[in-house]
């Protein structure tokens, strides 16, 4: 799951780096604990977009729904559709189609990789549309999709770091698609905490 009528989905080391040509980030909603920004990447006419959330859960508890892919993933209200289409020891391959309502649902595959870097838990996933199955009627296949996530402790509970950038592709103009993005990204906090055990 990853993005705003478009899957879901926490300051990480980012597993990937700075996309040249980024800029600064730019704050959008939120504020410490739920803090929605966005930046400018060259190349691309799509934002990139940034949450960083503190979660009254532990890391265990946000980590083992972040991986259950085709399981608690599958079970939010924007998920149409989403199964893991292969396995290995620290890379896994899902697809996804997503409810973009009032727009058609977009489907994609993506690949996903873990790590680790101390007691940082990462996830970076890319586009892998070459594992996904013929394109489908009614179904717009998104053209440009990478996102991450770094989950760390936090005293008693959680800090994770989530990023995403997504082109629904399509006919819908970037600018217009990414209004409904920090909010969104926001509402992001309150679906992981109750899922990951924190009321």
């Amino acid at each position: 799951m990853g993005h705003p009528s478009v899957a879901i989905v926490l300051t990480l080391v980012l597993a990937a780096a700075t996309p040249a040509g980024a800029e600064e980030w730019r704050h959008e909603k939120g504020e410490q604990g739920n803090r929605v920004s966005s930046r400018a990447v060259e190349g691309t006419a799509v934002r990139e977009y940034r949450v960083e959330m503190t979660l009254d859960v532990t890391p265990d508890a946000m980590w083992a729904v972040l991986t259950d892919w085709g399981g608690v993933l599958a079970e939010h209200p924007q998920v149409i559709e989403q199964r893991v289409v292969s396995r290995g020891a620290d890379e896994v391959v899902v697809y996804e189609v997503d409810d973009c309502s009032p727009i058609k649902p977009r489907d994609f595959a993506y690949r996903i990789r873990i790590g680790r870097d101390g007691d940082t838990r990462t996830l970076t996933n890319e586009l892998a549309n070459e594992h996904a199955p013929a394109p489908r009627e009614g179904i717009v296949r998104v053209p440009a999709y990478r996102t991450s996530w770094a989950v760390s402790p936090a005293g008693e509970g959680t800090e994770a770091v989530y990023t995403v950038l997504y082109d629904a592709g399509g006919r819908v103009p970037a600018r217009v698609y990414g209004l409904g993005m920090p909010s969104y990204l926001y509402a992001m906090r309150a679906w992981f905490q109750e899922r990951a055990g924190g009321g």
